[in-house]
């Protein structure tokens, strides 16, 4: 009945959609790992993507980044490659709100300006005006407008 979106929203369907905020993504590493790498944590090791890294993502840029480094572990699934990197397989990209709730994660990097992402809230129309979807709808924007600092790696998560 209602779906988050980054990003990307679909233009076939009859669906309304609202931009609600914007979420930031940053590298993390485990707390032995990001000792290891200080002052070069563009060394590596990475947890990277099985994804093509010459389209402009978060895998071409991570990519680019750990080029001189390397890449033990390429994995899409988010939540693999956060229990990777605080397992200490090496550093990745996570949203910026996940990896600072993580006592075992440390940011190597500051939130990467082109991989922010819109967060869109997304419903079918003939669906709008029913009340206790707009109720829910109107508490995820509210969420996510509360949290903002957060979800932009600006502000620990509340």
């Amino acid at each position: 009945d209602i779906a988050l979106r980054m990003n990307r929203v679909p233009t076939r369907g009859e669906l309304v959609c609202r931009k609600i905020g914007h979420i930031a993504y940053a590298l993390y590493a485990s707390p032995q790992l990001a000792e290891e790498l200080s002052g070069r944590p563009a060394t590596g090791p990475f947890i990277g993507y099985l994804k093509n890294p010459r389209k402009k993502s978060q895998s071409s840029w991570l990519f680019a980044y750990g080029q001189a480094g390397s890449f033990p572990l390429r994995v899409n699934e988010l939540h693999l490659r956060f229990e990777a990197a605080r397992a200490g397989i090496g550093t990745t990209l996570l949203p910026c709100h996940l990896g600072d709730a993580s006592p075992e994660l440390q940011r190597v990097h500051a939130p990467i300006p082109e991989l922010e992402e819109e967060i869109y809230l997304l419903m079918h129309e003939s669906r709008r005006a029913e009340t206790d979807l707009r109720r829910v709808a109107d508490a995820l924007a509210e969420l996510v407008h509360r949290d903002q600092a957060s979800l932009l790696g600006l502000a620990p998560p509340a």
